[in-house]
């Protein structure tokens, strides 16, 4: 399962797939076009992947996706390491929308070593450290615009004045300060909390990348709205920068699920 760069929805990229009929297909898909209402993806020892379409909509969009862990009692989650160079093994890599570089992997009975480690707790531990991560870039991305900003704001004039002397945009600015500094918090917060025990490890982080999604949101638009149109000219930085800023929101959950997954503590 994949995360489409350009939309950031799922997608499946397995090569069998059946619908709720039964009626088997081969060749990689898009998850939302080719199957009316719901699909799994075979051959997946310990995951079932469905979801169901809005058959009323013009591009079929997709209305809930799931992902089962299928592991019973007494059974775990493995993980194998796998060198870069083995035989089956293809990477095909290109670039996202917001600059940044992904890989499709392509695994043909490439040779893999089993690591005699708790997988499910191994891959907690990284989701973890990579959400805490991408919340610290991201918090020094709206520092870096919150500074293009100001300096914008002191050196363009209208109407005879610097921007910055308007109250109304002075206000607009301290705002972005605020929410940079409640990302700030949120992030240093999440960070203290990385070694915790499970559920507030598992609250800190969420809280930090809801935050980061809403606040991330906020200082980009803001700061777009301060420069006017040359905010999203090609040759200015600024517009790539929200664009990493948004999409920093979709990995590794974004703010609803994250709220959801926050509240689900207190429930």
């Amino acid at each position: 399962v994949s995360i489409c760069p350009a939309c950031a929805k799922p997608l499946l990229l397995a090569d069998h797939i059946y619908n709720k009929d039964n009626q088997f297909r081969t060749k990689s898909a898009w998850l939302y076009r080719p199957y009316k209402y719901m699909a799994k993806a075979a051959k997946i020892p310990f995951l079932t992947i469905w979801y169901t379409v809005d058959e009323n909509s013009e591009n079929r969009e997709i209305t809930e996706f799931h992902v089962k862990n299928n592991l019973t009692d007494g059974q775990r989650l493995k993980l194998y390491l796998i060198n870069p160079n083995a035989k089956g093994l293809k990477v095909n890599d290109y670039q996202t929308v917001d600059g940044g570089r992904a890989a499709e992997i392509l695994l043909d009975q490439v040779e893999a070593i089993e690591l005699d480690i708790d997988g499910e707790t191994a891959l907690s531990s990284a989701l973890g450290k990579g959400i805490l991560a991408l919340s610290a870039e991201a918090l020094g991305i709206m520092e870096h615009i919150k500074e293009l900003t100001i300096n914008y704001l002191r050196t363009r004039s209208q109407f005879g004045l610097q921007l910055g002397k308007f109250q109304a945009l002075q206000h607009r600015v301290a705002q972005v300060l605020l929410e940079i500094e409640q990302a700030r918090s949120a992030v240093i917060n999440a960070s203290a909390a990385l070694q915790a025990s499970g559920e507030e490890r598992e609250k800190a982080l969420s809280a930090c990348k809801m935050t980061i999604g809403r606040d991330g949101q906020f200082v980009a638009e803001e700061s777009i709205q301060l420069h006017g149109g040359i905010g999203m000219t090609w040759e200015y930085e600024l517009g790539h920068f929200a664009k990493r800023l948004i999409m920093i929101d979709h990995e590794f959950g974004d703010e609803d699920y994250h709220i959801a997954k926050f509240s689900s503590f207190y429930t």
